[in-house]
């Protein structure tokens, strides 16, 4: 039977070829100045938007000891700028859970507009769960620096 995750060799070999950075599917580290590992952002082609890529998934998961000091916002904001840099996306666009409200903050301070509630998105701890999306524009200004 398959895995849910696919293959792990397959994973090595993806690494190897390009860094996890192709058109379906890329991640980047977020590494803090002394080195450490603190999580990764990711991006994927949406499932929404056409095949010439005007419309990116984003996606952050730091570890537990990082959260909460401000770095989510940074490497959010930064993936933005690396992507409108880096790609022909016109928009980023993510979900979070209605409950998760720092990653809501992380958002908002990374430039991203809460667009609406997508109701009973995901089933999770045996009940459903609102989602929110947030989104960015290539055209949205943040702020000083951006």
């Amino acid at each position: 039977m398959p895995s849910a995750f696919g293959s792990p060799h397959a994973r090595r070999r993806r690494w190897e070829e390009d860094g996890w950075l192709g058109g379906d599917f890329s991640q980047l580290a977020v590494v803090l100045p002394d080195g450490t590992l603190a999580g990764i952002v990711s991006w994927r082609t949406s499932k929404t938007a056409g095949p010439e890529g005007g419309c990116l998934d984003i996606g952050a998961l730091l570890f537990p000891e990082h959260r909460g000091k401000g770095l989510g916002t940074a490497a959010q904001r930064l993936l933005a700028e690396y992507l409108f840099a880096t790609t022909l996306a016109n928009r980023l666009q993510a979900i979070t859970d209605v409950e998760n409200l720092p990653e809501q903050r992380a958002l908002e301070g990374a430039g991203f507009r809460r667009e609406g509630i997508m109701r009973g998105l995901t089933f999770d701890r045996g009940r459903w769960h609102d989602g929110v999306l947030y989104a960015r524009l290539r055209e949205d200004i943040t702020g000083p620096g951006d």
